[in-house]
């Protein structure tokens, strides 16, 4: 199994566990980790077979584990700390396709995404994406780098766009300002799961820092896209980082070495 089709059936697990708590509001009792080690013993042999020997039934009880500590050791934590607020977690959507028409400078502009999970927290909207690796460096943004009048501090500033995308997009479909939404990577790859995972390229503790930081993509946003329409500016990736080609699938097609 490779890494992207273990990524794959992470997704389908929690979509399926977490499917009966759609439009309600999440309860920690009735989370269950029997359940989960029941859906992945299901879908594993679905998905890859009933020979399950070796490498392939050692990652199915990886997966369990971790999957059991998902629920133990983040869910439940979040759910109770909002509880004790006297708050709630309602599951509003899973793995939810969006696309919603921007107008930008006289040009519209279609743009769709696949969100893994929304909910609200305290009457605030989340948006949840799952990650199967660790390492948060590859979806950070470094706004002290970057600079909206300097192309070149783009790509050495700005590892993801995803996040600051389904922010814009989310804020357009429910009518909110994009200050009222947090979207929020969770690190599932993490060796130790807890409400640490949970990852984001904003600040999350200063609201106006936060709320300015939201305004700095969605104006990078917009330049970027206009941009690739714009026949007078040539394709280039501008400058690229030290380690760009290696990881690069496309290395043996390009002419950049």
């Amino acid at each position: 199994m490779e890494k992207k089709d273990i990524g794959t059936f992470v997704h389908v697990l929690l979509e399926n566990y977490f499917r009966k708590f759609m439009g309600r509001r999440m309860i920690a009792e009735e989370l269950s980790t029997d359940e989960m080690d029941a859906l992945v013993d299901r879908l594993f042999k679905t998905e890859f077979g009933g020979d399950q020997a070796g490498s392939a039934f050692l990652m199915k009880l990886q997966i369990r584990r971790h999957l059991g500590e998902f629920i133990t050791d983040y869910q439940v934590p979040v759910i109770r700390a909002l509880q004790e607020q006297k708050n709630e977690l309602r599951l509003l959507s899973l793995e939810q396709r969006l696309n919603i028409r921007r107008e930008i400078a006289g040009v519209t502009f279609r743009l769709g995404a696949k969100v893994d999970r929304t909910e609200t927290r305290a009457g605030e909207l989340y948006i949840l994406d799952y990650k199967t690796t660790a390492n948060e460096k590859y979806f950070g943004i470094n706004f002290e780098k970057l600079d909206l009048e300097d192309r070149a501090t783009w790509n050495q500033a700005v590892r993801s766009l995803q996040l600051s995308v389904y922010n814009l997009i989310l804020s357009l479909i429910h009518g909110k300002p994009g200050k009222h939404i947090h979207c929020l990577f969770l690190m599932l790859g993490k060796n130790r799961l807890s409400p640490g995972i949970e990852f984001s390229p904003y600040d999350e503790e200063d609201e106006n820092v936060r709320c300015e930081q939201i305004q700095t993509m969605e104006v990078f946003i917009e330049r970027l896209l206009l941009e690739i329409i714009d026949p007078q500016i040539p394709f280039d990736p501008g400058v690229k980082s030290a380690d760009s080609c290696d990881y690069c699938r496309y290395v043996p097609i390009c002419n950049k070495q």
